[in-house]
């Protein structure tokens, strides 16, 4: 170790002393004088009281007008994106309210109507009906 190395690393040594012994009386003057530094800081925050709320205001109006540029610089650097998504959405929703009406038009009818059936087609329907009251007639059968 060179002769500056030592003496860096016995200024550092005698820093870090230090810097522990004040450390340590620091602490131990709050730990004594509680009361006291309490006190103290109440009467700061009374006097000082109204200075913080306009701060906090004008910090909380700060950050309102940063984000507004911001939104600002988004939409004026994405106006194509957010005109293309836009259409897309309304497009979108336009067609999915067309295929709803498109559901609900043919309203169901109070009263059945007899359907003409193709002779073929008559006696298929016909079979079918017997199966099924042949079936409803065995469940509910005790």
């Amino acid at each position: 170790m060179s002769r500056t190395e030592a003496e860096r690393a016995a200024r550092r040594k005698r820093y870090l002393a230090n810097r522990a012994e004040v450390l340590a009386q620091q602490k131990e003057y709050r730990q004594n004088n509680k009361a006291r530094i309490a006190i103290r800081a109440k009467r700061w925050y009374l006097q000082n009281k109204e200075r913080m709320a306009q701060y906090k205001r004008e910090y909380q109006q700060l950050n309102k007008d940063r984000i507004a540029a911001r939104k600002k610089a988004y939409t004026e650097r994405n106006k194509e994106r957010i005109a293309a998504a836009k259409s897309a959405y309304y497009h979108a929703t336009k067609a999915k309210a067309r295929s709803k009406k498109k559901i609900e038009a043919p309203a169901p009818l109070s009263h059945t109507r007899l359907i003409k059936l193709d002779p073929s087609v008559a006696a298929g329907a016909a079979i079918l009906t017997c199966i099924r009251d042949l079936f409803s007639k065995e469940a509910n059968t005790p």
